[in-house]
């Protein structure tokens, strides 16, 4: 079961390398304006699970009886729990692109690419050269992409 402290699932936006540039001279520029980074970061810590009053917030119903005692004492272990989640599945996550890395998996895609890998890949393990034609694979995508672009077909982000 999910833990009800779990943080949203966030919704992925589609910027072109323009939006991000201006947004990022944006934030710059927004902290090279503040004199006291700390003042400006209260609002959100507060709001944010770092904050004990955030866990208590979203504390059960069968502690609204309870003592502010027990209630903080509760907030504090949901919020060790919390960050203990993040934890974990951040290992986990590691974990999967670890192996991944280490045995990706071979799709119908891949192989084309495999088999046109050039001699020099005939001594690598099958790890490189698996690699090699996922690299292939991704360097073509992002030329498609390109040309597409430059052709006014797309309208979009180029990574």
């Amino acid at each position: 079961m999910a833990s009800p402290h779990a943080p949203k699932q966030q919704r992925k936006i589609n910027i072109s390398d323009d939006g991000r540039a201006r947004i990022s001279l944006a934030v710059k520029r927004g902290w090279a304006n503040t004199v006291d980074r700390t003042a400006r970061q209260a609002n959100a810590i507060a709001k944010g699970p770092q904050s004990v009053q955030w866990h208590l917030d979203r504390l059960p119903a069968k502690f609204d009886d309870a003592t502010e005692e027990q209630r903080l004492v509760a907030a504090e272990a949901a919020k060790k729990v919390y960050f203990a989640e993040l934890r974990l599945k951040g290992l986990e996550v590691r974990r999967r692109n670890k192996q991944a890395r280490l045995n990706p998996t071979v799709t119908p895609e891949i192989q084309a690419y495999l088999d046109r890998l050039p001699a020099q890949f005939d001594d690598a393990t099958h790890q490189q050269r698996v690699q090699a034609a996922i690299t292939a694979m991704e360097i073509d995508e992002q030329a498609c992409r390109l040309d597409e672009k430059a052709a006014g077909n797309i309208d979009g982000d180029v990574r």
